[in-house]
């Protein structure tokens, strides 16, 4: 069955822009698809400083606010961890956010709020299969 891909930010999948833009490398999933059950860890090496990460979950008749609650991300020393649960099986799409530390809005320092997704940078996507078999 063919059903359209999750409604996510426009570019290639997987983790290959967030190498290039940002120097963020994949630890536990190199590729675009990843197969998970029902919660994940994604995890990253940072080999320069980023800060005010952001992930958001996408699934075709979701609202995207309805899918915040079951994204997380900490921050470990030089590794970052991006933990999902889902409310059910199904494709996901997951999208990354974030900015270099240096990258601070100096001519507007009120615009500086880290949560603002218009004020980060897409990192990358991935589409995540969430079964209770794998």
């Amino acid at each position: 069955v063919m059903v359209p891909l999750p409604d996510c930010a426009s570019g290639e999948w997987g983790p290959v822009k967030a190498t290039r833009l940002f120097g963020l490398q994949p630890i536990t999933h190199t590729d675009a698809l990843v197969f998970a059950g029902r919660e994940v860890d994604l995890k990253f090496r940072m080999t320069r400083p980023l800060t005010d990460f952001m992930a958001t979950l996408h699934r075709n008749g979701y609202e995207e606010k309805r899918l915040n609650k079951y994204v997380s991300h900490r921050v470990e020393d030089d590794t970052v961890t991006f933990s999902l649960t889902f409310p059910e099986e199904g494709q996901f799409g997951m999208d990354i956010y974030t900015r270099e530390v240096n990258a601070l809005n100096a001519a507007n320092p009120q615009l500086n709020t880290p949560t603002e997704k218009h004020l980060l940078t897409h990192c990358c996507k991935y589409l995540i299969n969430s079964s209770k078999r794998n």
